[in-house]
């Protein structure tokens, strides 16, 4: 079953016509929300409370911690192996979708960091 975040997430890929793969085990080690194979990209939909949005979140609990903890070293795993991985927070997923998909059509295109404007 897909998160909300999924959903979105999936809806702009979709749009951005990016060929990708839904809950695909990278590594047989991590499954990740969506891996773009030509590209070499993870892209991870990421919860504001379980991911521990800094935003939001200024003091974690030992929950998030733990969490932030195994995304970094998810994150530094892949990127190990040749994987650029990108995160995209919840509440910008649901609050600014056309900012997302800017920020991620750009960042596919020329390379550059994912940043929202």
């Amino acid at each position: 079953m897909q998160t909300e975040p999924e959903r979105i997430g999936y809806g702009i890929l979709k749009r951005l016509g990016l060929p990708y793969r839904a809950q695909h085990l990278v590594a047989r080690k991590f499954c990740v929300d969506a891996y773009l194979p030509e590209q070499k990209v993870v892209v991870q939909f990421d919860g504001d409370y379980w991911h521990g949005h800094p935003a939001k979140y200024a003091a974690l609990d030992a929950r998030q911690a733990r969490r932030v903890n195994h995304d970094r070293s998810q994150d530094a795993y892949m990127a190990k192996l040749g994987y650029r991985v990108i995160r995209i927070w919840e509440s910008d997923l649901k609050k600014r979708p056309e900012a997302v998909q800017e920020g991620l059509r750009k960042a596919l295109t020329d390379g550059s960091s994912y940043v929202l404007q």
